[in-house]
């Protein structure tokens, strides 16, 4: 009987040494997966700074480039009005100048009249003469209006060509971003800056979720 017991305490030791082994290796393989999770909860809070960071600098970004866009905009609606206070002016002043063409045609066939007409006739004529309203100045004026009106035009052309390229930057900018995030967050390619900034926020509300349960998953197993 001796021999059993002893036996049997040996047994014993032996499931003892391999239960404590067996322990030893789960406790090793808990440590382990303690130290993944906190490393994955660090680079999920990387993440989510980053994104918000990333996310704040775009928005900015965009605003600035509103601002420049409607800074444009209102710079070529003056132009346009100027433009078109210019053409005004300028089928003015040539309606008057056709007006003084014909004025002057007159006046000629008058004094080619006159000098074929008895003094008694002349006299006559001398006593309406033809008046003209034209300006002395009136075909120097046109030049200007014209010169004016051509370097306007120039500048509205600028700016056409300024805010196509604002527009053509501003959609290469949401190609980009959205090229970015397309390995973390599903974004629909038709999507605004404005709905994928939404999606961004709540992709980060989740993330920030899981890292919540992460963070309280390790501290249990810590304690």
């Amino acid at each position: 009987t001796t021999k059993d017991n002893l036996d049997l305490l040996k047994k014993q030791i032996n499931n003892f040494q391999d239960n404590e082994q067996l322990l030893n290796q789960q406790i090793f393989t808990l440590q382990k997966e303690s130290q993944n999770l906190e490393q994955q909860l660090i680079e999920n809070q990387y993440s989510i700074d980053s994104l918000k960071t990333n996310l704040q600098l775009t928005l900015n970004e965009n605003e600035q480039l509103k601002q420049q866009y409607d800074e444009l905009q209102q710079k070529n609606n003056l132009l346009i009005n100027t433009n078109q206070n210019l053409t005004n002016q300028l089928n003015e002043y040539e309606r008057q100048s056709s007006d003084f063409h014909s004025q002057d045609i007159s006046k000629q066939m008058i004094q080619k009249d006159i000098r074929h007409t008895p003094i008694q006739e002349v006299q006559i004529h001398r006593i309406t003469p033809v008046r003209s309203t034209y300006s002395p100045n009136i075909e120097e004026e046109l030049r200007q209006l014209r010169t004016d009106l051509t370097a306007s035009s120039a500048h509205c052309s600028q700016l056409e060509e300024a805010n196509r390229a604002w527009q053509q930057f501003h959609q290469n900018q949401l190609e980009l971003f959205r090229h970015k995030l397309k390995d973390s967050i599903p974004l629909d390619e038709n999507f605004t800056l404005e709905q994928i900034a939404q999606h961004i926020l709540i992709y980060i509300q989740q993330l920030e979720n899981n890292n919540q349960l992460g963070m309280t998953y390790f501290n249990i197993n810590k304690n």
